[in-house]
């Protein structure tokens, strides 16, 4: 569970990023251009935080530190909100450039959550069996069997 959580944000942090560069934002009258043709300073932000998150699940593939896709996790859920617009009234001229980096944070912030609950719950169980004493055997071996009677010579 954690391992997949952790290759999906790793996965969706590629896509995101190379789909700010290479797929078409929006057609506002003045031709198809990328989120970087029509801006100068958003993506930049967005894609540096990008690749902090595939650097962190980088990292959390490494390791099995819990903090590490937790952060991870808070930064993709930050990302969705940046690129997800809420307050458009249409969504006729957005292109696949915007879907598909939406969609891309979605899916990195999903998998950084899972990762999170699994590393949680994997945490929790080396707990459980680190503080939990050696118990007495519920059953012990059947005892040996009664030697078997001396046959009297003749």
């Amino acid at each position: 569970m954690k391992l997949a959580g952790k290759i999906t944000m790793l996965v969706g942090g590629i896509v995101f990023v190379g789909a700010l560069a290479g797929l078409k934002y929006a057609d506002f009258g003045n031709g198809s251009q990328t989120l970087w043709q029509l801006t100068t300073r958003g993506p930049v932000i967005v894609t540096v935080l990008a690749v902090a998150v595939c650097a962190l699940a980088i990292a959390s593939l490494l390791s099995d530190a819990f903090l590490l896709p937790f952060i991870g996790t808070c930064v993709s859920f930050y990302l969705w909100g940046q690129v997800f617009l809420d307050g458009s009234s249409s969504y006729a001229g957005l292109k696949a450039g915007y879907w598909v980096p939406a969609v891309a944070t979605l899916g990195m912030s999903v998998g950084g959550f899972v990762a999170v609950i699994g590393q949680w719950r994997a945490d929790k169980r080396a707990a459980a069996v680190a503080t939990t004493p050696p118990q007495p055997r519920a059953f012990a071996p059947p005892p040996p069997p009664p030697p078997a009677p001396e046959r009297p010579r003749q």
